[in-house]
C-alpha cells in the first residue's frame, strides 16, 4: 500500500492517524481536521482554517459589514472560524456585530429563517454540511429572504454541488 486516501466520515479519522502512524503509510485528506491531529506523515488538500478565515475577513471587511449572522451546525465551525469570531466588537468605529446560530441536525428552516427575517439580519455566514445549506437556501427563498439585499458567506469548498 502506497497511500490511504479519505476518511468520507470524521469520526473515523483517529483510527486512520493510528494505523498510518503505526504503518508509517501517508495519509491524504482533502477535507478539515483540527490542527492537534496533523502528523508528518499527513498530506491535507484542504486549506488551513487561519488562511480560509483570513479571507472570510477580508470579504466582511471589504464589503463592509456591521453585522452578520454565522449559521452553523457542528461545534467544530467555531473552531475553524475562530478568526471571524474575533473581528472587532467593542470598537465604535470599527464594530462588527456578530450573532451565533446553532442548527440541530433534524432542524427545520423555514422557522428558523422566519426568526432571523424579524432580526432584520442580511448578512450570514453558512457553516453547514452541503445538503444542509440547501435546505436553508430553499427555505430563505421561501419567505423572501434571497433579494439583493441578503447576502451569503458560504464556508464549504465544495458549494457547487448545491444546485
Amino acid at each position: 500500500m502506497a497511500a490511504i486516501i479519505g476518511p468520507k466520515s470524521p469520526s473515523n479519522i483517529a483510527v486512520l492517524l493510528s494505523t498510518c502512524d503505526t504503518f508509517q503509510i501517508p495519509l491524504l485528506l482533502t477535507h478539515w481536521i483540527p490542527r492537534n491531529l496533523t502528523r508528518n506523515h499527513v498530506i491535507n488538500f484542504f486549506p488551513d482554517s487561519r488562511i480560509l478565515a483570513k479571507a472570510f475577513i477580508k470579504f466582511v471587511e471589504n464589503d463592509n459589514w456591521k453585522s452578520f449572522t454565522l449559521i452553523f451546525e457542528d461545534n467544530e465551525a467555531l473552531i475553524r472560524l475562530q478568526e471571524v469570531l474575533q473581528l472587532p466588537t467593542s470598537d465604535k468605529k470599527n464594530q462588527v456585530k456578530i450573532t451565533l446560530r446553532h442548527v440541530k441536525p433534524d432542524q427545520d428552516f423555514t422557522k428558523f429563517m422566519k426568526d432571523l427575517s424579524k432580526l432584520r439580519e442580511n448578512n450570514f455566514i453558512v457553516d453547514l454540511p452541503l445538503h444542509r445549506v440547501r435546505e436553508l437556501l430553499i427555505a430563505a427563498e421561501k419567505i423572501n429572504m434571497t433579494t439583493e439585499y441578503q447576502k451569503y458567506l458560504l464556508t464549504s469548498l465544495v458549494s457547487t454541488k448545491i444546485c
